[in-house]
């Protein structure tokens, strides 16, 4: 007698959303800072068949393996709900292992970055890993009901897109701050090639003129570095309680957020 086949993943329009933003975060800390574009001699492959790095340091290996691992999962979780479970493991799997090498390759053409073989072996296992989370931790120890459970004893309803702005805070904090929690920091980004190109020469001559140069922008106060601390964290917590059902431990979740946060800060 033929078994039964598995019951069909409920694949979610948030889901994709989530899939797609987070992507997209991993294109942008991998192509950082988007200047400076050249040819510099070496194949965008060479670093395939390169020697591994000289300096290895515990804390990359996580990062990269961490960094990936969420793009495994829902990689698995938004591929076709009729798919087998070990084509949806293995085309996730794939998939975030050629994401990978994409970004390895196109650092190539940038200066300030260095492709690496040893990055893109381990994004590839946080990739494998967070497929196989989906596709086969998740089902047999049933966390993903128990998750479900938690999330509706909680959470309000309707409040996937305020999970995910907040779940994206910390990923946000791993990018090294001058402040405490601070994120947002973009007007020299945004004045950088304004200043620096010879495509924008005459708005940066503007700009020079006016009086906006980088060297312009001086560390701030410690008065305004503890204002600008204080009130990210006050404003990720109020999103937070937001989010919450009256009765839900909301000052045990709030500091696990902080510590997540701090956990985040300490590995940018």
């Amino acid at each position: 007698m033929p078994t039964p086949p598995h019951p069909a993943r409920p694949v979610s329009r948030f889901s994709r959303y989530a899939l797609a933003g987070y992507a997209l975060l991993i294109v942008y800390a991998s192509l950082y800072p988007f200047s400076g574009w050249r040819w510099q001699g070496l194949l965008p492959f060479d670093f395939v068949l390169a020697p591994l790095p000289r300096y290895i340091t515990v804390s990359d290996l996580l990062i990269n393996v961490g960094g990936y691992l969420p793009l495994g999962y829902l990689l698995a979780r938004t591929l076709p709900a009729r798919w087998p479970r070990g084509v949806s493991w293995l085309a996730a799997s794939v998939l975030a292992s050629a994401l990978s090498f994409s970004m390895e390759s196109t650092q190539a053409f940038l200066p300030m970055r260095v492709s690496s073989n040893l990055d893109w072996l381990t994004n590839t296992l946080g990739g494998v890993l967070g497929a196989s989370i989906c596709v086969w931790l998740l089902p047999r120890l049933r966390l993903a009901a128990l998750l479900r459970l938690w999330r509706e004893r909680w959470f309000a309803p309707h409040v996937g897109y305020g999970l995910l702005l907040l779940a994206l805070w910390p990923v946000a904090l791993l990018w090294p701050a001058a402040v405490l929690f601070g994120t947002g920091q973009i007007g020299p980004t945004l004045l950088q090639p304004a200043l620096d190109t010879d495509t924008w020469r005459v708005l940066s001559a503007w700009f020079v003129n006016s009086g906006l140069r980088l060297s312009d922008f001086t560390p701030i106060s410690a008065l305004r570095q503890t204002g600008v601390t204080a009130s990210m964290l006050v404003g990720s917590v109020l999103l937070l309680t937001a989010l919450l059902r009256p009765g839900a431990p909301r000052l045990r979740l709030a500091l696990a957020l902080t510590l997540t946060g701090l956990l985040a800060v300490s590995l940018s």
